[in-house]
């Protein structure tokens, strides 16, 4: 049986996910929280296969909670497939993305095709986000990127944890945290929820 965990900041929606997945004989729900339930500890506790997270949890948290186990797979599901909704997943470090059905049965589909390597993100799409990132149409909100920001951002799209990005820059894991907070702050991407 797959495990998973949800992650979502509407607890509504989180229970109507559980409901859903209740369904799928080969998928069991371990655990859920909204960004300010703890969803890094929650995470740790229950140890899931795969993690669902809503895009509204946002890019800082994603990366912490998949940051906190090398095995587990991320899947983010989003509403619309759209540049911005792109770049989010490819930041957060997610395996891959599903696009919210009423159903349910893309999630389902996407739990399982994290776990049998079937779900990745479209390598022209990754591409395109990256590119996107690295040269937006709108100029930052609070200025140019640092060219380590610019790195950092580079590496991050790329799919690489904080850890790997601080080992290959040679700088405190501390450092590329705060310089990515700092540069989805400037190019306006959501961070965490409020």
């Amino acid at each position: 049986m797959i495990t998973v965990f949800v992650a979502d900041d509407q607890e509504q929606v989180r229970q109507g996910i559980i409901d859903r997945l209740g369904h799928e004989k080969d998928i069991g729900v371990v655990g859920s929280a909204g960004p300010h339930d703890d969803p890094l500890t929650q995470v740790s506790r229950a140890r899931p296969d795969v993690v669902l997270l809503s895009e509204k949890v946002g890019i800082d948290l994603s990366r912490a909670i998949l940051a906190a186990d090398p095995r587990m797979r991320g899947v983010m599901w989003i509403a619309f497939e759209d540049h911005r909704a792109l770049q989010t997943v490819v930041l957060s470090g997610v395996t891959g993305y599903v696009l919210a059905d009423a159903r349910g049965q893309a999630l389902a589909d996407g739990v399982r095709g994290a776990m049998d390597g079937s779900l990745r993100i479209d390598p022209r799409k990754r591409a395109q986000a990256r590119a996107d990132l690295q040269h937006p149409t709108t100029a930052p909100r609070r200025g140019p990127l640092t060219p380590l920001e610019a790195d950092i951002l580079s590496r991050a799209a790329d799919g690489l944890t904080d850890q790997q990005i601080a080992e290959l820059l040679e700088v405190p894991p501390a450092t590329v945290g705060s310089r990515l907070c700092s540069l989805l702050t400037k190019l306006d991407l959501p961070r965490h929820h409020p």
